[in-house]
């Protein structure tokens, strides 16, 4: 499986974290629980944040997402961000 299927199910099966909405789960995003940088270096290369998933193997995104992540619809993100509990 890749790792875009894997997300994509993921996604359907959980649906968010807070409101539990999942009518439309292509629209959820995850809200990692530690900052994190603007750029990761690996192997001595600069890449920003949002490519990072290019770089990393199925097993090591898995254990992020497990790990580090709330999956959550955009509302619920939003008002994390803005420090109001949703």
């Amino acid at each position: 499986m890749n790792r875009t299927k894997w997300i994509k199910e993921y996604k359907q099966r959980i649906g968010c974290q807070i409101c539990c909405y999942n009518e439309h789960p292509e629209i959820l995003e995850f809200h990692h629980l530690k900052r994190l940088s603007r750029r990761k270096n690996f192997n001595g290369i600069t890449i920003p944040r949002k490519r990072i998933a290019e770089y990393t193997s199925l097993k090591k995104m898995r254990n992020a997402v497990y790990g580090k992540c709330l999956l959550l619809c955009p509302n619920c993100h939003k008002l994390i961000h803005r420090g109001i509990s949703p």
